[in-house]
């Protein structure tokens, strides 16, 4: 396969123009210049006669001037002609590059997305032999490591060695993180739900803190028990499935 040599100095399109002349353009014009100071000098006056020569005058010249233009429009598509053909050919010739273009772009854009995808794959495979030593193994997931690192994981500057040292990092951090919440006493497994959601130890517990003391701060309302009036039996079946479900001791009694 052979392309064109690029450096080669050869024209690759040759004009060879042909000259246009207005054999009678002196001759034209000085007509021109005739109607126009006849025009100027013709007195505004009531006379119909000199209006009416004057208005002949100027479109005899108008008749010239669209005779001028026709011939000029025709010459023009002419002397157009050979470079519409040469543009015609160059579009051509790019739309057949441009669509090697494309099809090439598309076949790399497949293979970036296939590495990405493996070199994932292959993270999370390091990420399953791993995670099971640590503690974190027990409440994490892949994705919440792959979320941490987030664009670097399928970067194909980002070398694997990378990758896994900062695996063994999150999850050295983040099981000693969890085995101090589970040591926290009755609120560890709050502690540890909210952890979860957003890998640090101080906002969860801070979190976490602040609802129980939100429901401490709530008024006590010392009612030992909440009469409800429910009619029909479908009603009636549905409390009582709904208090059973939430544990709640309840008697029913029917209205005389």
């Amino acid at each position: 396969m052979s392309y064109t040599n690029q450096n080669d100095s050869t024209d690759l399109a040759v004009y060879r123009g042909a000259v246009v002349t207005f054999e009678r353009y002196e001759e034209f014009k000085a007509a021109a210049i005739q109607v126009r100071d006849m025009v100027r000098n013709v007195p505004v006056t009531d006379d119909p006669d000199t209006l009416k020569a004057a208005k002949k005058a100027v479109a005899d010249a108008r008749k010239i001037t669209d005779r001028l233009n026709a011939e000029r429009i025709k010459v023009k598509k002419m002397v157009l002609e050979p470079y519409m053909e040469l543009e015609q050919k160059v579009k051509e010739i790019e739309s057949i590059i441009k669509e090697g273009e494309d099809e090439i772009r598309e076949k790399l854009e497949a293979i970036e997305v296939k590495r990405r995808i493996d070199k994932r794959n292959e993270v999370e495979r390091i990420w399953d032999l791993r995670a099971p030593r640590f503690i974190a193994g027990n409440y994490l997931k892949f994705n919440d490591f792959a979320d941490k690192i987030g664009a670097s994981l399928t970067n194909k500057t980002v070398p694997m060695t990378a990758i896994e040292n900062a695996m063994v990092a999150f999850l050295t951090t983040t099981s000693s993180d969890l085995e101090y919440l589970e040591g926290t006493g009755e609120r560890s497994a709050e502690y540890i739900e909210t952890y979860v959601g957003c890998l640090d130890l101080a906002q969860s517990m801070r979190v976490v803190d602040a609802r129980h003391k939100h429901m401490e701060s709530l008024p006590k309302s010392g009612v030992s028990f909440i009469e409800i009036r429910i009619s029909g039996k479908p009603n009636i079946a549905a409390a009582k499935r709904l208090l059973e479900e939430n544990e709640i001791n309840y008697t029913i009694t029917k209205e005389n």
